[in-house]
């Protein structure tokens, strides 16, 4: 069964509640069966019943209520109908419903169900109307537009009536007081209609006739464009208007308070990571890793390899770096040493041949790592032993050599050639931004940088600490700051305020003529209306006072 339900206590629409259990489907496509069914169902039940619930199926019916929830058996739809297409919309869900051709089930059982629908119904009901209003911000001023323009319409009709009366009543029971009655109403009238065509013909023109003059926001809308444009410019975008404003900005201290709170810097530092590493994402890694190559190559292109190479040996002498590299490499020998032993006892065997016992050659093996690891530890643990002298010595030597000689000019030519070959520079770029964007996409991880757990977000945390730090602390940085940002946003302002009102002129000469027009009378069409109202209660004063004037003329 298929009705529309309307329960007293909800007056937010109407409510179709769709039952599985439909009568065939010879019965369910036709009308007349639908409105016996539900006015069946509404003698049968109680007067109480037949209140909270108004059933009704009418073609054609002409009505304000424009929206009704449909309820299905899943979910619920909100949907804006149209009370005469209510019924095409009944047959359409009727056609797609299945047919069951049980009996139908009885009376009470169907008012049980229906109560139950419509009690659901109360909970969808607010969340339906608030979703409505977010689908529609302007229904709330439409409304008041309605209202407001039916009011001044009453008052029109009120005096039409009025007079109307006044002038049967003068030609049948004649008052001395019905003539300023009947000037009153008169003059009303004309003044209602004066000021209704007035106001109307702004956004329309007046029943349809298209007048001269008329329908004025949609037919100068570019004209309208521009003058707004031109308003704001001249008015809110002068110099004389601007400076206080921006001289009364605090940015500093503004920036200082937000900074100053843990919650604010995290939120601000994750934000600002999420769009670096949505930028980075996006960023293409052919023209990423091309760039790099260039620079690398020009780099490269510039740089002379011998003095480089060789300023970077001085620097490494100077801070010892070659005692700790040739540290490094002891340990590494004398480690490599005593867990060969076997492969130098093997080398002896080899070396010494068949005549030499077996004895013997263990016992020069085990001389031979016993002595390089002594000589090792002697050479890891005296800091002064001539060996180190002599490597300090030839890595001068070298170091000299390749920052003034020609030695090795040839070779690092040779080198250089091999670097900026085009295979071996691609290579190394893409391998460089790969490991570069990598290390910063899991540094700028969002979740991560909320909990702080990365080095780059701690490194911002802190200098976000000490620079609200200083805005708050330091006037003298805090004065720098605001001046700059007062004096550019003052600059940028007005420079850019032509600009401000082409923007506003473009805007709104894109706008069509009918939308504009809606959207000015939405605005502004409800004040309006009470010209009309005021127009129809000064009008007829107006016309009262000439009336009693011209009596004692």
């Amino acid at each position: 069964m298929l009705i529309f339900s309307h329960k007293s206590h909800s007056m937010s629409g109407f409510y179709l509640s769709v039952y599985p259990d439909i009568p065939p489907l010879e019965y369910r496509q036709n009308r007349s069966f639908l409105l016996t069914y539900c006015c069946s169902f509404l003698i049968k039940q109680p007067v109480l019943s037949a209140i909270n619930r108004l059933v009704f199926i009418i073609p054609g019916l002409k009505s304000d209520i424009k929206v009704f929830g449909v309820f299905l058996p899943f979910k619920w739809l909100f949907v804006p109908l149209d009370l005469n297409s209510s019924v095409l919309c009944v047959e359409s869900l009727l056609k797609k419903a299945p047919a069951n051709h049980d009996q139908p089930e009885t009376m009470n059982e169907l008012n049980n169900k229906i109560t139950d629908n419509a009690n659901k119904a109360d909970g969808f009901t607010e969340a339906s109307g608030q979703l409505h209003a977010a689908l529609h911000p302007d229904r709330p001023k439409l409304r008041q537009l309605k209202k407001h323009k039916t009011l001044a319409t009453i008052c029109l009709v009120c005096m039409a009536l009025l007079y109307l009366c006044m002038v049967y009543l003068l030609k049948h029971r004649p008052g001395a007081w019905m003539g300023y009655v009947k000037a009153f109403a008169e003059a009303g009238v004309v003044g209602a209609l004066a000021d209704w065509f007035a106001v109307t013909a702004l956004f329309h023109h007046p029943m349809g006739l298209k007048i001269p003059h008329t329908n004025l926001i949609e037919r100068k809308k570019a004209t309208i464009g521009n003058n707004l444009g031109g308003f704001v410019v001249d008015n809110f975008l002068t110099p004389m208007a601007l400076r206080p404003y921006f001289e009364k900005l605090d940015v500093a201290t503004m920036a200082g308070n937000y900074l100053a709170i843990e919650n604010n810097r995290v939120q601000l530092i994750a934000e600002a990571l999420k769009m670096a590493a949505e930028l980075l994402e996006k960023t293409d890694d052919q023209a990423a890793a091309r760039f790099l190559k260039n620079k690398g190559r020009d780099l490269l292109e510039t740089v002379k390899l011998g003095p480089t190479l060789g300023g970077g040996l001085d620097l490494l002498l100077d801070q010892g770096q070659d005692q700790r590299l040739l540290n490094y490499l002891l340990d590494n020998l004398k480690h490599y040493i005593s867990e060969n032993e076997d492969l130098v006892k093997d080398r002896v065997k080899k070396e010494s041949g068949f005549l030499v016992p077996g004895f013997v050659d263990n016992m020069l093996a085990n001389r031979i790592t016993v002595g390089l690891a002594n000589y090792i530890h002697e050479i890891h643990q005296t800091a002064n032993h001539p060996l180190r002298q002599e490597l300090r010595s030839r890595l001068r030597t070298l170091s000299a050599d390749l920052k003034t000689g020609e030695k090795f000019e040839a070779d690092l030519q040779q080198l250089k050639a091999g670097l900026l070959s085009e295979t071996q520079l691609e290579g190394y770029a893409m391998m460089a931004w790969q490991y570069l964007k990598d290390m910063l996409l899991q540094e700028m991880n969002y979740d991560a940088a909320l909990e702080g757990s990365t080095k780059l977000s701690r490194y911002l945390d802190r200098q976000l600490v000490s620079l609200a730090d200083h805005l708050k602390n330091d006037p003298k940085m805090a004065g720098k700051v605001n001046h700059w940002i007062r004096l550019n946003a003052y600059r940028l302002t007005l420079r850019n305020r032509a600009r401000v009102g082409e923007l506003i002129s473009r805007t709104v000469g894109n706008w069509q003529g009918k939308d504009l027009s809606e959207k000015l009378e939405l605005e502004v069409g409800k004040d309006l209306q009470f010209i009309r109202i005021n127009g129809t209660i000064v009008g007829g004063l107006v016309g009262l006072l000439i009336y009693t004037i011209t009596q004692f003329l």
